[in-house]
């Protein structure tokens, strides 16, 4: 090995152990790292989606988890971009993805693209426009 790959190597071995170091100087006295998400429609729709379909698989009725669904189908509902999408942050402009997520989560949860229609119409209209149509198309082998 040449000596600047050697000197090469052992800088990022130092950078390495320093940035860990820093790392876990941030953690509190239980030693987790505390902190925030950004506000995000990715991971509300993911949750609410996920939650809905246990609720459905379940058969049992639980007043707090339709609660939490209810209030991240509000939320959603609320931070849906001026185009009709929804980007990953409430300051994230509007994505294929994330939209499509959100719109299924609409879909997924009984009754609720009925109790929003003007928000699942505007997704629908923003997938028609970022990708040309919203009907599944089955490619043949």
């Amino acid at each position: 090995m040449s000596a600047a790959a050697d000197a090469l190597r052992l800088r990022l071995q130092s950078a390495a152990r320093r940035a860990s170091e820093a790392l876990l100087a941030e953690r509190d006295a239980r030693g987790v790292w505390v902190g925030e998400l950004s506000s995000s429609a990715l991971s509300t729709a993911t949750a609410v989606c996920a939650l809905a379909i246990i609720l459905k698989r379940s058969g049992v009725s639980d007043p707090e988890s339709e609660r939490l669904v209810q209030r991240g189908l509000d939320w959603l509902a609320a931070h849906v971009n001026a185009d009709g999408g929804w980007g990953d942050t409430i300051r994230s402009l509007s994505n294929l993805s994330t939209t499509t997520l959100v719109w299924a989560t609409f879909a997924v949860v009984p009754g609720a693209d009925a109790a929003y229609p003007e928000v699942v119409t505007g997704a629908q209209r923003w997938l028609e426009q970022a990708a040309g149509s919203v009907e599944p198309k089955i490619l043949a082998p």
